[in-house]
């Protein structure tokens, strides 16, 4: 079964409120760390939601939606590197919390290549060259596929952190 970007995006926003949304080892520095990062992945699910519906409708309307739909990635793209230099300065006390932050700055890094690419596939469908968006398109969806089986890797792992399982 093939799943289509706009529904890659939604899936990649459940996996990282889903990842960051599991305890965090018990000491201050990593709660206040797990604290910070939920509050800001969910307002970058927000963006990532609002990409979602803005690929919907680029489907549905055709070239009318180019500019906003583009306005609207650069926005989350704008939105990922918040984050990211947010997600940057916690801090953690202990080494799986460091693991957990390393991993998500990586995923989030991830997911701006991906909207870039998503960005220069729209500028190519404007311009009127559909093999290459449709090449970049592709490519973006794949980068979204390897962040989605990653967040959800992590969250497991996370989870048996938590539960105090090596």
């Amino acid at each position: 079964m093939t799943v289509s970007l706009p529904n890659r995006i939604a899936l990649l926003a459940v996996a990282l409120l889903a990842m960051l949304a599991l305890p965090v080892a018990a000491r201050a520095d990593d709660q206040s760390f797990a604290r910070t990062a939920i509050e800001r992945s969910q307002a970058l699910g927000r963006y990532e939601r609002a990409v979602n519906r803005a690929m919907n409708r680029l489907a549905r309307t055709g070239p009318k939606s180019y500019a906003a739909t583009r306005r609207v990635v650069r926005t989350a793209i704008r939105q990922v590197v918040r984050t990211r230099t947010g997600i940057r300065k916690l801090e953690t006390s202990t080494p799986a919390g460091a693991d957990a932050k390393a991993t998500l700055l990586r995923l989030l890094a991830v997911e701006q290549r991906a909207y870039r690419t998503l960005d220069r596939a729209i500028a190519a469908g404007q311009r009127g060259k559909s093999g290459t968006a449709r090449t970049l398109v592709t490519r973006a969806n794949r980068q979204l596929r390897s962040i989605t089986r990653e967040a959800i890797a992590l969250g497991m792992e996370l989870s048996r952190l938590a539960a105090g399982v090596a």
